[in-house]
């Protein structure tokens, strides 16, 4: 019996479908499943779904989006979930971000819990090979750190704190949660963390 909740899960894409479909075919297995999930795909060419997920979605009545338009940064995409998502909280990952079955569960309950307007995410850097541990040294380290992949917000923090900035290719989600510090928005840390 699978849990559904009110939640809005945004997920931008770029030319990764087998990633996104890890990611889309994992939902099934949560603990709590999003009663929306919205893809704004920017590839070259539209997403292959798997047609057992879709199955899955209809079965359940997943109001399930795929949004197609190219050239889109990733805060470009973000922006058009947002736009086109139907309820008041909010859920981001993205493709190459990967999340424990628990995640939603546990961050959707923590900001119903404190009362927050939120829960950023945490993201653990994998690294395998030699050359990967290093730059992974150099750079993010090897404990989990905050991140916007894997946020859960309500939505109006977007009416205090403005939208994602469109024009640049990366740090635009590294902006906006600077944007929620300096408005003082309540928000919690995570309890589960996703791996990229």
């Amino acid at each position: 019996m699978h849990m559904i909740r009110q939640v809005s899960l945004i997920i931008p894409s770029y030319n990764d479908n087998s990633k996104l479909i890890k990611l889309l075919t994992s939902i099934p297995d949560w603990e709590i499943i999003p009663n929306e999930i919205i893809v704004v795909d920017s590839s070259h060419s539209e997403p292959l779904i798997p047609e057992d997920f879709l199955t899955f979605t209809q079965k359940l009545d997943i109001n399930f989006l795929v949004i197609h338009k190219k050239k889109l940064y990733p805060g470009h995409a973000r922006n058009i979930g947002i736009s086109n998502s139907k309820n008041s909280i909010l859920a981001f990952l993205d493709t190459s971000t990967f999340p424990t079955n628990k995640w939603l569960y546990s961050g959707y309950n923590l900001m119903k819990n404190n009362n927050s307007e939120g829960v950023w995410g945490s993201t653990y850097y994998q690294a395998k090979a030699f050359p990967s541990k290093i730059f992974r040294a150099c750079t993010f380290g090897a404990k989990p750190i905050k991140t916007f992949p894997g946020s859960i917000l309500n939505k109006n923090v977007f009416n205090i704190c403005g939208l994602f900035i469109e024009s640049v290719r990366a740090g635009e989600d590294g902006d906006w949660m600077g944007r929620v510090d300096l408005q003082k928005i309540g928000m919690s840390s995570p309890e589960e963390f996703l791996t990229y």
